[in-house]
């Protein structure tokens, strides 16, 4: 299928709002929630995008600019902290429950500064990720996670208060924030601060296994879908220059052909990753461009709401991945601009 080029450009341009690409929000029911972290996510997929259409240039100028009001005011940090704890936000009910306190995440974090390229920012971030890594000491695994092969040493998906006085922290690892974070090293040429080996490492091991298929969740807490983790990974592969893992073509090829197809979006990122691997029986996806309002948008990102909880009472593990206490983010916008990607770049 031939993807329209102008026609994905002229709905980037309409989907805005407050300078920023429109996202969702589904807690029970589907709102209106503009997020800096998808924008940045878009921002950083047009950034490899030929981009002629003055209206679509002045849209991404606008976005890096409403990007860095955002993070004025909390430095390298994607939420904005008070007293080291962040609450979710543009909620006026959730962000006044204290169970719900997050710490900023290397996710966000990494993913602004790939489009902002801020120099003081970037060597605090680096710092900080040096820091928060697993050592199974000051910070483990919850039990759903203690059975991951060689994590030690890779990087934590968040930043939490450095002066805990517990002697140890439970927090998580990420596959798709690793691979955000990976991508982020490989832009600033930082592929070799302490992390980076083992995380690559941790990768390389997740791959000689089936959990990406069988066990999504397990490997990705906040992106727990298959094939968006194999995007993920590709886009950090090849966008961040990791020459460690670029021999993993055939085998992210064949666990790609073993993911069951959930949705469109499933299946652009599929598309995505043969793409980014020149492997052309990943077919792009038939997509139903003139029904943008008439579709849910499939989920790219969850926050468990009752995580908190469940990292310290594992009793609660057995419902952190029901629908109806997951926070779901989505956007079409996201969706086009990887359109506007392999419209560009996809061979015929």
């Amino acid at each position: 299928m031939q993807l329209n080029s102008q026609r994905i450009i002229d709905l980037l341009i309409l989907l805005r709002e407050h300078g920023l690409w429109q996202s969702d929000r589904t807690i029970f029911k589907k709102k209106s929630d503009i997020q800096p972290f998808i924008s940045s996510n878009i921002l950083a997929i047009l950034n490899h995008c030929q981009i002629d259409d003055q209206r679509l240039k002045f849209a991404i100028a606008e976005t890096e600019m409403a990007i860095q009001k955002f993070q004025n005011g909390h430095l390298t940090y994607h939420w904005p902290l008070v007293g080291n704890e962040a609450r979710i936000a543009n909620s006026p009910i959730l962000k006044r429950l204290k169970f719900l306190s997050i710490s900023p995440d290397a996710d966000c974090s990494c993913l602004q500064q790939i489009v902002l390229n801020e120099e003081q920012n970037i060597k605090k971030l680096i710092d900080e990720l040096i820091y928060y890594r697993l050592d199974n000491k000051k910070y483990i695994l919850p039990r759903f996670q203690k059975e991951l092969p060689c994590t030690e040493g890779s990087f934590l998906t968040w930043f939490p208060p450095k002066d805990v006085e517990e002697n140890y922290k439970i927090e998580t690892i990420d596959i798709v924030v690793d691979s955000n974070i990976l991508w982020f090293l490989g832009k600033m040429g930082q592929l070799n601060i302490p992390g980076t080996h083992e995380t690559i490492q941790f990768i390389r091991k997740i791959l000689n296994t089936e959990l990406i298929i069988t066990k999504p969740f397990i490997l990705s807490p906040y992106y727990p879908f298959s094939a968006g983790i194999l995007y993920y990974l590709s886009r950090a592969i090849h966008w961040g220059n990791i020459v460690e893992l670029k021999d993993c073509k055939n085998r992210i090829i064949e666990l790609a052909t073993k993911v069951r197809l959930e949705n469109d979006l499933d299946r652009l990122f599929l598309a995505s990753v043969g793409n980014y691997w020149g492997e052309k029986s990943l077919v792009v996806p038939n997509w139903p461009l003139e029904k943008v309002n008439s579709y849910a948008d499939p989920t790219i990102y969850v926050g468990s709401l009752i995580m908190p909880l469940a990292l310290q009472y594992p009793i609660f593990l057995k419902f952190m991945k029901s629908r109806i206490l997951n926070i779901e983010f989505s956007s079409w916008a996201f969706q086009y601009a990887l359109m506007l990607w392999l419209s560009q770049t996809a061979s015929p």
